[in-house]
């Protein structure tokens, strides 16, 4: 997981770049992250909105990837042994 890279993409962002940069997991394999992020998207918070520039534009994982059943089961699992803080 590239952290650094991923907190720069989110300031390139003009919508984003005021927003605290607050990871809820860290030394997770890129797999659980991909599941995570999108889980969060459509579960927790309800982030996708392609109309407001500062909400997730697109999908985590698209609803088409061969692979989303692996990461989403991989974030589940992650979440069920670990506690998130969402503030």
């Amino acid at each position: 997981m590239d952290l650094k890279g991923t907190e720069y993409r989110h300031n390139q962002n003009p919508a984003r770049a005021n927003l605290n940069f607050d990871p809820v997991a860290r030394n997770i394999s890129k797999e659980t992250a991909r599941g995570l992020e999108e889980l969060l998207i459509i579960g927790y918070y309800n982030t996708l909105n392609r109309n407001d520039p500062m909400y997730s534009q697109i999908h985590g994982v698209s609803l088409k990837n061969p692979k989303r059943d692996m990461y989403m089961k991989l974030a589940y699992t992650w979440v069920s042994e670990n506690e998130i803080k969402l503030d």
